[in-house]
Protein backbone atom coordinates (compact mmCIF):
# COMPACT_ATOMS: atom_id res chain seq x y z
CA UNK A 1 0.00 0.00 0.00
CA UNK A 2 1.83 3.26 -1.27
CA UNK A 3 2.74 6.20 1.26
CA UNK A 4 1.20 9.73 -0.14
CA UNK A 5 1.92 13.08 0.48
CA UNK A 6 -1.61 14.37 1.22
CA UNK A 7 -0.34 17.92 -0.01
CA UNK A 8 1.20 16.24 -2.99
CA UNK A 9 -0.18 17.42 -6.60
CA UNK A 10 -1.13 14.25 -9.32
CA UNK A 11 0.80 14.84 -12.55
CA UNK A 12 -1.88 15.95 -15.06
CA UNK A 13 -4.54 16.34 -12.68
CA UNK A 14 -7.47 17.28 -14.59
CA UNK A 15 -8.57 20.54 -11.69
CA UNK A 16 -4.95 21.61 -12.40
CA UNK A 17 -5.16 21.48 -16.07
CA UNK A 18 -8.18 23.42 -16.27
CA UNK A 19 -7.86 25.53 -13.44
CA UNK A 20 -10.46 24.60 -11.38
CA UNK A 21 -10.13 23.03 -8.18
CA UNK A 22 -13.83 21.22 -7.20
CA UNK A 23 -12.58 19.77 -3.80
CA UNK A 24 -11.55 23.35 -2.49
CA UNK A 25 -14.62 23.06 -0.10
CA UNK A 26 -13.74 19.44 1.31
CA UNK A 27 -9.92 20.94 1.88
CA UNK A 28 -11.48 24.11 3.88
CA UNK A 29 -13.43 21.85 5.90
CA UNK A 30 -11.09 19.04 6.60
CA UNK A 31 -8.29 21.76 7.35
CA UNK A 32 -10.49 22.62 10.28
CA UNK A 33 -11.08 19.31 11.73
CA UNK A 34 -9.70 18.52 14.99
CA UNK A 35 -9.00 15.00 14.04
CA UNK A 36 -6.53 14.48 17.24
CA UNK A 37 -8.68 12.31 19.08
CA UNK A 38 -8.71 9.93 16.76
CA UNK A 39 -5.15 9.44 16.61
CA UNK A 40 -5.22 7.06 19.66
CA UNK A 41 -7.05 4.25 17.87
CA UNK A 42 -5.64 1.50 18.38
CA UNK A 43 -7.56 -0.93 16.16
CA UNK A 44 -6.20 0.80 13.00
CA UNK A 45 -3.13 0.35 13.80
CA UNK A 46 -3.02 -3.46 14.40
CA UNK A 47 -2.78 -6.21 12.24
CA UNK A 48 -2.83 -5.24 8.24
CA UNK A 49 -0.93 -1.79 7.09
CA UNK A 50 -1.89 1.18 9.14
CA UNK A 51 -4.31 3.39 7.53
CA UNK A 52 -5.05 7.24 9.23
CA UNK A 53 -8.03 7.48 11.06
CA UNK A 54 -8.54 11.06 10.35
CA UNK A 55 -8.07 9.67 6.52
CA UNK A 56 -10.84 7.73 7.01
CA UNK A 57 -13.22 10.20 8.85
CA UNK A 58 -12.99 13.12 6.04
CA UNK A 59 -13.81 10.01 3.63
CA UNK A 60 -16.86 9.18 5.05
CA UNK A 61 -17.70 12.98 5.51
CA UNK A 62 -16.73 13.36 1.67
CA UNK A 63 -19.61 10.51 1.29
CA UNK A 64 -22.16 12.19 2.67
CA UNK A 65 -21.74 15.64 1.25
CA UNK A 66 -21.43 14.37 -2.27
CA UNK A 67 -23.66 12.36 -1.69
CA UNK A 68 -23.36 8.54 -1.86
CA UNK A 69 -25.75 6.15 -0.86
CA UNK A 70 -23.23 2.96 0.18
CA UNK A 71 -19.43 2.70 1.40
CA UNK A 72 -18.81 0.46 -1.30
CA UNK A 73 -19.75 3.96 -3.97
CA UNK A 74 -17.71 6.07 -1.77
CA UNK A 75 -14.79 2.97 -2.40
CA UNK A 76 -15.29 3.55 -5.94
CA UNK A 77 -15.41 7.29 -6.08
CA UNK A 78 -11.53 7.27 -4.28
CA UNK A 79 -10.24 4.59 -6.72
CA UNK A 80 -11.85 6.64 -9.74
CA UNK A 81 -11.09 10.17 -8.38
CA UNK A 82 -7.09 10.15 -6.51
CA UNK A 83 -7.63 13.28 -6.40
CA UNK A 84 -10.73 12.77 -3.75
CA UNK A 85 -8.15 9.94 -2.00
CA UNK A 86 -5.68 12.92 -1.45
CA UNK A 87 -7.67 15.47 0.01
CA UNK A 88 -8.78 12.88 2.30
CA UNK A 89 -5.38 11.97 3.43
CA UNK A 90 -5.39 8.38 2.27
CA UNK A 91 -2.96 5.79 0.58
CA UNK A 92 -4.42 4.62 -2.38
CA UNK A 93 -5.92 1.22 -2.95
CA UNK A 94 -6.97 -0.67 -6.04
CA UNK A 95 -9.79 -2.72 -4.52
CA UNK A 96 -12.59 -1.59 -3.44
CA UNK A 97 -14.10 -4.55 -1.01
CA UNK A 98 -11.12 -4.03 0.99
CA UNK A 99 -11.34 -0.11 1.39
CA UNK A 100 -14.93 -0.40 2.03
CA UNK A 101 -13.86 -3.21 4.88
CA UNK A 102 -12.31 -0.09 6.48
CA UNK A 103 -14.83 1.87 6.35
CA UNK A 104 -17.02 -0.56 8.06
CA UNK A 105 -14.67 -1.34 10.47
CA UNK A 106 -13.72 2.34 11.45
CA UNK A 107 -17.79 3.02 11.88
CA UNK A 108 -18.67 -0.68 13.88
CA UNK A 109 -15.14 -0.31 16.29
CA UNK A 110 -14.76 3.66 16.70
CA UNK A 111 -16.17 5.19 19.87
CA UNK A 112 -19.22 7.46 19.64
CA UNK A 113 -18.11 10.11 22.09
CA UNK A 114 -15.13 10.87 20.07
CA UNK A 115 -16.44 11.49 17.14
CA UNK A 116 -19.18 13.92 19.50
CA UNK A 117 -15.92 15.28 20.40
CA UNK A 118 -14.73 16.17 16.44
CA UNK A 119 -18.17 17.33 16.02
CA UNK A 120 -18.53 19.99 19.05
CA UNK A 121 -15.07 20.94 18.17
CA UNK A 122 -16.23 22.25 14.94
CA UNK A 123 -19.26 23.82 16.49
CA UNK A 124 -17.82 25.80 18.60
CA UNK A 125 -15.35 27.05 16.05
CA UNK A 126 -18.10 27.60 14.21
CA UNK A 127 -19.96 29.68 16.98
CA UNK A 128 -16.54 31.66 17.72
CA UNK A 129 -16.13 32.84 13.86
CA UNK A 130 -19.91 33.84 14.12
CA UNK A 131 -21.10 31.61 11.59
CA UNK A 132 -23.51 30.10 14.18
CA UNK A 133 -25.57 32.94 16.00
CA UNK A 134 -28.05 31.02 17.70
CA UNK A 135 -30.87 33.48 17.34
CA UNK A 136 -33.01 31.16 16.42
CA UNK A 137 -33.30 27.15 16.38
CA UNK A 138 -35.16 24.47 14.86
CA UNK A 139 -35.72 21.13 15.63
CA UNK A 140 -36.00 18.41 13.24
CA UNK A 141 -35.70 14.62 12.89
CA UNK A 142 -34.90 11.95 9.90
CA UNK A 143 -35.54 8.56 9.61
CA UNK A 144 -32.96 5.67 9.84
CA UNK A 145 -33.82 2.96 8.77
CA UNK A 146 -32.42 -0.68 10.83
CA UNK A 147 -30.30 -2.91 8.00
CA UNK A 148 -32.90 -5.85 8.66
CA UNK A 149 -35.42 -7.99 7.21
CA UNK A 150 -38.51 -6.73 8.22
CA UNK A 151 -37.70 -3.03 6.46
CA UNK A 152 -37.77 -5.27 3.04
CA UNK A 153 -41.40 -5.49 1.97
CA UNK A 154 -39.79 -8.68 -0.45
CA UNK A 155 -39.03 -10.94 2.11
CA UNK A 156 -41.71 -12.96 4.07
CA UNK A 157 -42.31 -12.11 7.49
CA UNK A 158 -45.09 -13.03 9.58
CA UNK A 159 -46.33 -10.01 11.79
CA UNK A 160 -43.37 -7.75 10.17
CA UNK A 161 -44.60 -4.74 12.20
CA UNK A 162 -45.64 -5.86 15.63
CA UNK A 163 -44.09 -3.44 17.97
CA UNK A 164 -43.82 -6.52 20.65
CA UNK A 165 -41.67 -9.14 18.23
CA UNK A 166 -37.88 -6.95 18.39
CA UNK A 167 -36.08 -8.08 15.07
CA UNK A 168 -33.40 -10.36 15.72
CA UNK A 169 -31.21 -8.60 13.50
CA UNK A 170 -31.22 -5.60 15.43
CA UNK A 171 -31.68 -6.02 19.05
CA UNK A 172 -31.55 -2.10 19.78
CA UNK A 173 -34.09 -0.82 17.06
CA UNK A 174 -37.56 0.06 17.58
CA UNK A 175 -41.05 0.07 15.25
CA UNK A 176 -41.98 4.08 14.22
CA UNK A 177 -43.88 5.73 11.47
CA UNK A 178 -42.91 8.21 8.85
CA UNK A 179 -44.85 9.87 6.52
CA UNK A 180 -44.69 10.02 2.72
CA UNK A 181 -46.70 12.06 0.22
CA UNK A 182 -46.64 10.43 -3.21
CA UNK A 183 -49.05 12.87 -4.94
CA UNK A 184 -50.07 16.13 -3.59
CA UNK A 185 -52.44 16.56 -0.89
CA UNK A 186 -52.60 12.45 -0.53
CA UNK A 187 -50.83 11.42 2.67
CA UNK A 188 -49.20 8.20 3.34
CA UNK A 189 -48.49 6.56 6.98
CA UNK A 190 -46.21 3.66 6.79
CA UNK A 191 -44.48 1.60 9.68
CA UNK A 192 -40.61 1.12 9.62
CA UNK A 193 -38.12 -0.94 12.17
CA UNK A 194 -34.96 1.57 13.08
CA UNK A 195 -34.28 4.81 14.45
CA UNK A 196 -34.82 8.67 14.14
CA UNK A 197 -31.69 11.36 14.31
CA UNK A 198 -32.80 14.40 16.01
CA UNK A 199 -31.04 17.40 14.73
CA UNK A 200 -30.87 21.31 16.18
CA UNK A 201 -30.37 23.87 13.70
CA UNK A 202 -29.19 27.38 13.34
CA UNK A 203 -31.71 28.92 10.92
CA UNK A 204 -29.32 31.39 9.32
CA UNK A 205 -26.72 29.33 8.40
CA UNK A 206 -28.71 25.90 8.35
CA UNK A 207 -26.04 24.00 10.19
CA UNK A 208 -26.41 21.29 12.90
CA UNK A 209 -25.69 22.48 16.35
CA UNK A 210 -26.72 19.30 18.65
CA UNK A 211 -27.54 16.04 17.12
CA UNK A 212 -28.93 12.34 18.82
CA UNK A 213 -29.93 9.23 17.68
CA UNK A 214 -32.74 7.54 19.30
CA UNK A 215 -35.19 4.18 18.56
CA UNK A 216 -37.12 5.57 15.94
CA UNK A 217 -40.42 4.82 19.00
CA UNK A 218 -39.40 8.18 21.38
CA UNK A 219 -40.74 11.28 20.05
CA UNK A 220 -38.72 14.41 19.42
CA UNK A 221 -41.02 15.77 22.00
CA UNK A 222 -39.43 14.44 24.82
CA UNK A 223 -36.27 15.22 23.71
CA UNK A 224 -36.87 18.91 22.73
CA UNK A 225 -36.05 20.44 26.29
CA UNK A 226 -32.84 18.33 26.93
CA UNK A 227 -31.52 19.07 23.20
CA UNK A 228 -32.52 22.88 23.78
CA UNK A 229 -30.35 22.82 27.35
Amino acid sequence: MPVINPNQRLLLSAEYLLDINPLKKYEILFSNLNCNPLEHLSFLKEGRPPISPSGILKALIYKNLKPLPTLFDLSVELIDNPSATIKCGLPFFSNPHALQERFSSFLKDTPNEILQTIRKSLVRKLISLGEIRGKSLVIDSVVVFAQVKENNLKTSVKERFNKHIIPIGDPDCRLGVYIEFPEPFKKEVKYFWGYRNHTICDTVSELSVEEITKPADISEQLLFIPLFR
